[in-house]
């Protein structure tokens, strides 16, 4: 009789692993901004950020993107346009559904946010190697690109 748990589905998918990467590579980074004393943002909201930055959103789709409630989005982006990261428009050819964007002090806190996700990424090529992220890197852009 052994004492392990057996775990179904293992922790090890594809999908848990990517996550386990992420919030590590979150946390480094957040202690990065911290000692640049860069502007507060919550992690939620750097998230929503990086969703808006790929493309411009509506709140729902912010929202599942997330897997968040439509609420839970709605305080996210309030909160980015109170700080001016984002601004809103009009979807073309709709009075009523509004899309996200990214505003220009957005893009500048991108980009120095950027360095620190950078830095995340210089100490994940001392575990791996460089060669070994790059080819990470080119398997996951081959995946997000094709899926």
């Amino acid at each position: 009789m052994t004492d392990e748990i057996k775990i179904d589905p293992p922790l090890n998918t594809i999908r848990g692993l990517v996550q386990d990467v992420v919030e590590h590579m979150d946390t480094l980074a957040q202690q990065i901004r911290d000692k640049e004393g860069s502007m507060a943002v919550r992690p939620s909201d750097i998230r929503t950020l990086q969703h808006i930055v790929r493309r411009p959103r509506t709140l729902n789709d912010l929202s599942e993107a997330q897997g968040i409630s439509r609420q839970a989005a709605h305080s996210s982006v309030q909160r980015l346009l109170e700080k001016g990261l984002i601004e809103f428009d009009f979807v073309e050819g709709s009075k009523r559904d509004k899309v996200a964007s990214m505003s220009k002090l957005g893009h500048e806190l991108r980009t120095k946010h950027s360095r620190s996700f950078m830095a995340a990424e210089e100490r994940m090529a001392e575990i791996v190697g460089r060669e070994k992220l790059e080819e990470l890197r080119a398997t996951l852009e081959k995946i997000a690109r094709e899926f």
